[in-house]
């Protein structure tokens, strides 16, 4: 079989898209070799010529270097790289698909098109993906706990995968992840991290800003021995106290929403997952769908629980895979970003905690 010619300035056209994240060494390196490729050729194995790219443009294997835009480049490129191969492979005799060759690139210079948690998120009686705030014993619960469900179920999962963290919650691990168990362990956690009620009209907003979250965990793991922190991304930054002072429509109408970029909150999920930490996602007044095979929800004035991140390459968007009410949902990335944009987002947020040691 003889060796044939290889048009790769698909390559240089992509990097084009990504030139932001790669500094002007790397990128005029990778541009480079990408140019050279086309003398070298490649052999009938089109993925063996195609990886002769992987030492110039490795900055690639971070999901969180993309920019908006990128995902199009690839849909592109593999219709470009597609008809060329195919094309070089019917003058050289050469069988085989061609099809998604740039996508097997990113796979091939191990580009992450996934980011999850290193262990299995806690399935409640091996069918429930995560509590249920329907689980709780009193109406402000079920009506305002799925914040506590969400701090319930990353405490849980900290437990489960760290033994020091699991004794100092006086959590038996063997028994947890049965129902009444993890329900217990949840109306626990709601002593501390309780839903606010509305004075007057006893009536509950659940928990927020994101703050109060982070904040009532912290100390609730403090109480018990453990020291946690937390890292998060909001929309806006105002305190429940301005909140109530002022009127929550009076906040929200002279409150000026700081947004959360598509690149940033694309990092920020990554780098939690990575970390092996679950993320609390609110949404306040600005609603995202959230799907499944059973149901379809909204995310509107809730709390649920980040576990996944996966590039979607058909759609050019994010899918993230959430608990929520007991189920598994999956949340466009776009249309959450979307979302953040809306002057009613406000303090919509992430935030995911670290284990800081013992007492």
């Amino acid at each position: 079989m003889g060796t044939v010619g290889v048009d790769y300035s698909g390559i240089a056209r992509c990097l084009s898209a990504v030139k932001s994240t790669i500094n002007s060494a790397e990128f005029d390196q990778s541009i480079l070799q990408a140019a050279k490729l086309d003398a070298h050729g490649a052999s009938g194995d089109v993925d063996t010529a195609i990886t002769e790219v992987k030492g110039s443009i490795t900055r690639l294997e971070d999901s969180h270097d993309l920019v908006t835009g990128f995902a199009e480049d690839v849909k592109q490129m593999d219709e470009d790289f597609a008809e060329r191969f195919a094309e070089v492979g019917n003058n050289h005799n050469l069988t085989g698909s061609y099809s998604g060759t740039f996508s097997r690139l990113l796979k091939n210079i191990g580009f992450q098109s996934a980011v999850s948690l290193q262990n299995s998120f806690p399935m409640i009686d091996g069918t429930k993906f995560g509590g249920n705030q329907w689980w709780f014993s009193t109406k402000m619960g079920r009506v305002g706990g799925c914040g506590t469900t969400s701090a319930t179920n990353i405490l849980a999962y900290m437990a489960l995968n760290n033994p020091d963290i699991a004794a100092a919650l006086g959590l038996d691990t063997s028994k947890l992840l049965i129902e009444a168990e993890y329900t217990a362990f949840m109306e626990q956690v709601y002593q501390c991290v309780t839903p606010m009620v509305i004075p007057g009209i006893n009536f509950t907003i659940g928990i927020w800003p994101p703050s109060e979250l982070g904040d009532a965990t912290v100390k609730f793991a403090s109480q018990n021995g453990v020291n946690l922190s937390y890292q998060s991304l909001t929309v806006s930054d105002i305190t429940v106290g301005d909140a109530l002072r002022n009127g929550i429509l009076s906040t929200l109408l002279t409150d000026t929403p700081t947004s959360i970029g598509y690149s940033e909150g694309i990092r920020f999920i990554q780098e939690g997952l990575s970390k092996d930490c679950p993320i609390a996602l609110l949404n306040t007044f600005n609603p995202v769908a959230m799907t499944n095979n059973n149901r379809n929800q909204s995310t509107q004035q809730h709390w649920v629980t980040i576990t996944d991140m996966k590039y979607d390459y058909t759609q050019s968007d994010y899918i993230l895979t959430v608990s929520s009410w007991g189920e598994r949902y999956e949340i466009s990335y776009n249309e959450l970003y979307e979302s953040w944009q809306s002057p009613i987002a406000i303090d919509s947020g992430m935030l995911y905690f670290e284990y800081e040691g013992l007492k």
